[in-house]
C-alpha cells in the first residue's frame, strides 16, 4: 500500500523495474507507482552510434542534443493539448505528467497504459502475434488512427510496438501512441504542414500490421487482410 503522503520525489532506484528499451531511453515501472512509467535518458556511450551520421555528430559535440526528442515530444503534446483538437478520453497518445529526479538526474513521469489483469497494456504488434487481434480491436485501431490525425500531433516512429491497447476507467478499450510523436527533423516539416503530417501519417500506417492489416489512406481506415 503506497502512503497517501508518498511523493514522486521518494522515487527510488530500488523500486524500479526495467520494461522496455528504446534507442534514446530506458523505459522502468515501479511498484511505489504504478500508475506511472519513467523513462530515463540513455547517455551517448549507451546508444548506438553510426560513424557517419549528422545525428551521432551532434549527439557527441551537442550536449543539449541529448534531450532533442524529449524536447519535441513535449512540444508536439502541449501544443495539441492547448488547441483541444482531441480531447480526453480519445486523446491519442499516453499522457505526460513532467519529471522529477532520481541519482540527481531528471527522468520522465508518463502515464502507465494498462488493461485489466495486467500491468502494462499489451502492444498492437504483440496481439497481433498471439492471434488477438478481433473485430473489437479493429474499431478500437480505427477510432485511433482517426483521433491521431483530428490531434494534428506531428509523428516519427508510430510502430506496431509503440501502439499499445489500454482501458478507460468505464472498461472501454482504446489504442494509445505511447511514444514516436513529435517532430525531430532539424527542419521539422511536419510541425508546420498538415500536409506532410498526414502524408507521412498515411506511409507509417500503410506498414503497420505487416500481412494482417490492409490501410485504406481515402478513407483512412485499417480492415484485416
Amino acid at each position: 500500500m503506497i502512503p497517501k503522503t508518498a511523493q514522486l520525489s521518494d522515487l527510488s532506484a530500488e523500486s524500479l523495474e526495467l520494461v522496455a528499451e528504446g534507442g534514446e531511453r530506458y523505459v522502468y515501472k515501479s511498484r511505489d507507482f504504478p500508475e506511472f512509467l519513467f523513462k530515463k535518458q540513455k547517455r551517448v556511450d549507451e546508444r548506438r552510434l553510426k560513424k557517419r551520421d549528422l545525428k551521432s555528430f551532434l549527439l557527441r559535440v551537442l550536449p543539449s542534443y541529448r534531450t532533442h526528442i524529449v524536447r519535441k515530444e513535449y512540444r508536439a503534446y502541449v501544443s495539441a493539448v492547448l488547441r483541444q483538437q482531441a480531447t480526453w478520453p480519445d486523446f491519442p497518445t499516453t499522457m505526460l505528467h513532467g519529471f522529477t529526479f532520481l541519482d540527481g538526474e531528471p527522468i520522465q513521469v508518463v502515464e502507465n497504459v494498462t488493461l485489466e489483469g495486467r500491468d502494462i497494456g499489451p502492444s498492437l504488434r504483440e496481439l497481433l502475434a498471439d492471434d488477438l487481434f478481433d473485430a473489437a480491436a479493429l474499431d478500437a485501431l480505427n477510432v485511433f488512427g482517426m483521433a491521431l490525425l483530428r490531434s494534428d500531433i506531428p509523428t516519427n516512429d508510430v510502430n506496431a510496438s509503440n501502439i499499445v491497447l489500454g482501458s478507460n476507467r468505464d472498461g472501454t478499450r482504446r489504442f494509445i501512441l505511447v511514444d514516436g510523436f513529435g517532430d525531430i527533423h532539424l527542419v521539422p516539416f511536419r510541425t508546420y504542414s498538415s500536409f506532410v503530417r498526414k502524408r507521412h501519417l498515411v506511409r507509417l500506417f500503410s506498414k503497420l500490421g505487416k500481412n494482417r492489416l490492409a490501410f485504406d489512406p481515402k478513407t483512412f481506415a485499417f480492415s484485416l487482410r
